[in-house]
C-alpha cells in the first residue's frame, strides 16, 4: 500500500492490523499524527514500513520486533521518543 506523499492527516487506525496479507506500507511525507499502533504488529507478513516525515509521536512500539519479514524501516523524521526496543531485530543476524 503506497500512500505516500498524499497530505494524509488523523492517525494511523488500529485496524490497520486487519490488513494481513499487507507485504508494504507506505505512508511517508503525509501529516499523521498520534502514536504507533501496536496492532502493526500483526502485519506478519510485511516486508517493509515506512512512516518517516509525518508527526507521529509517543514511543515505538515494541511490537514492530514480531514483523520477522520486515527489511525495511524508515520511522525518522517524527517525534518519537524513547529508546529503540530490543525486540526490533530480534531474529536478525
Amino acid at each position: 500500500m503506497y500512500l505516500d506523499n498524499n497530505e494524509l492527516t488523523g492517525e494511523i487506525p488500529k485496524e490497520i492490523a486487519k490488513l494481513i496479507n499487507l507485504r508494504h506500507l507506505n505512508l511517508q511525507y503525509n501529516q499523521l499524527k498520534g502514536e504507533i499502533p501496536k496492532e502493526i504488529g500483526k502485519l506478519i507478513n510485511l516486508n517493509g514500513l515506512y512512516i518517516n516525515n509525518n508527526q507521529l509521536s509517543g514511543e515505538i512500539p515494541k511490537e514492530i520486533g514480531k514483523l520477522t519479514n520486515l527489511e525495511g524501516l524508515n520511522l525518522d523524521n517524527n517525534q518519537l521518543k524513547g529508546e529503540i526496543p530490543k525486540e526490533i531485530g530480534h531474529n536478525r543476524e
